[in-house]
């Protein structure tokens, strides 16, 4: 026997005899019992009394049950009333299959009943919504748990190819709510080419072995930008036949974490001011330009570059200066170069240019020539560097800087990495010679 002290039931009855006889009953079993005649009425005491249970006649005079009860489902506050349609046997049929086919309502009686027998369908669809309440707030604490984890959770019927993704799944690329995909290819064509071979490797295996799918991919965003996520899933249930018919999971965000293993990684081989590849890094690439020379038989250049007059700004202005104008450098020679090329800090106020893939030697200078004359002129523009000193505003410091460049032809290992660095500086010492903010090649004497 449940608790029924202070269980409110409402019940709505055309019957004037049935109406009363119905609420002694269930007075007597200690039940709170109000009462209605027509449609009107059930709405508005419902409305009023928020019952628990709803004894509703499938016909009134002004209405039938099954309308009062799509009413009733439609109002966010009267969702958890629990509808019950009475009826007599020869109509119980026809409102019990439109009801159920609608979802409006939860449960059916017919009369007539005895007491015992009323009361313990009452007792027991009186435990089936207390069951489903309960339900309803662990899965109202479950959404409330994941939202704060930030997954996204999916389903997929790979028979059918069918994928339902939640709200927060969405959230994460900021798709709308009909713009989430609704099939597993749709899916597929969202992420990153490369990266389909992962998902569809770690699906098999888990279809193979059983085993949860793990992996991480690329999502393309709604603004058409990239996101990182791990995929965790695994197989909830499968057909007659032993085929998946259930693959759930969920997707987080890591995102912000790929970016910063990716600057953890660079830290040993970058610059930290101006996050140009280090001498550590230029070793390598250089090394990588001459065996690539090496295999093709093409020219490559190597420039080394000096600020003029750098250690002036830093004695004058202070060193927040110095590195504003060696950052600034560093975007300026970046924009200077095409992508195969390298652009590197060599330590201080020096940085180094390699360039590869030049058919010939004729070639190979006039093109390094270009570049270098390019980079030369981009920074002996002015500079505006603003600083921030403690206790005062915002300045704007002005500076005209110029740039001394020496050039190094190679072809493959003719020369060593040093011999290159070496000459490469003896030009440059030519270049700062004939009165700075200049170029010079490297000319072998005979």
């Amino acid at each position: 026997m449940p608790n029924t002290f202070a269980t409110t039931l409402l019940v709505i009855a055309d019957d004037p005899d049935e109406l009363p006889a119905t609420a002694r009953i269930l007075v007597e079993a200690g039940y709170q019992v109000i009462t209605g005649g027509n449609a009107a009425e059930a709405l508005e005491l419902a409305r009023r009394h928020r019952p628990a249970l709803l004894l509703l006649d499938a016909v009134l005079p002004d209405g039938n049950g099954v309308d009062i009860a799509r009413q009733l489902k439609s109002e966010a506050a009267l969702a958890g009333v629990f509808v019950v349609l009475v009826s007599v046997l020869k109509t119980s049929g026809e409102h019990q299959a439109t009801g159920w086919a609608h979802g409006l309502a939860d449960g059916y009686l017919s009369w007539p009943l005895g007491k015992p027998e009323f009361l313990a369908h009452i007792h027991a669809m009186l435990r089936l919504r207390a069951a489903q309440e309960s339900l309803r707030v662990e899965r109202e604490r479950l959404d409330l748990a994941v939202s704060t984890t930030g997954l996204g959770l999916y389903n997929w019927n790979p028979q059918t190819d069918a994928v339902q993704c939640s709200a927060l799944w969405a959230a994460i690329f900021d798709y709308r709510m009909d713009d989430r995909p609704t099939r597993f290819s749709t899916w597929l064509e969202r992420m990153w080419p490369d990266d389909r071979a992962i998902k569809r490797q770690a699906i098999e295996n888990a279809f193979r072995d059983g085993t949860p799918c793990t992996c991480e991919y690329r999502m393309r965003h709604r603004d058409g930008s990239w996101r990182w996520v791990l995929d965790q899933g695994r197989i909830l249930s499968r057909d007659a036949q032993g085929e998946v018919v259930s693959f759930a999971g969920a997707v987080l965000d890591i995102t912000e974490r790929k970016q910063l293993q990716d600057q953890v990684r660079q830290l040993p081989f970058h610059d930290a001011l101006t996050q140009l590849p280090n001498r550590r890094l230029l070793i390598d690439r250089l090394n990588q330009a001459m065996n690539a020379s090496q295999r093709s038989n093409r020219y490559g250049a190597l420039m080394l570059l000096d600020l003029d007059h750098f250690k002036l700004l830093n004695d004058t202005q202070g060193h927040s200066a110095g590195d504003l104008m060696l950052q600034e450098v560093a975007n300026r020679m970046r924009k200077c170069v095409r992508e195969i090329d390298t652009v590197a800090r060599f330590g201080g106020d020096r940085f180094v240019v390699i360039l590869s893939e030049f058919v010939n030697q004729s070639e190979s200078v006039m093109h390094a020539a270009a570049i270098a004359e390019r980079i030369r002129g981009r920074l002996s523009e002015p500079y505006s560097l603003g600083l921030q000193r403690e206790g005062e505003v915002n300045t704007a410091v002005a500076h005209q800087g110029s740039v001394s460049i020496g050039v190094i032809l190679f072809l493959g290992h003719e020369s060593s990495q040093d011999d290159l660095l070496k000459r490469a500086d003896r030009a440059l010492q030519q270049a700062k010679e004939a009165g700075r903010n200049g170029v010079r090649f490297f000319v072998l004497q005979p």
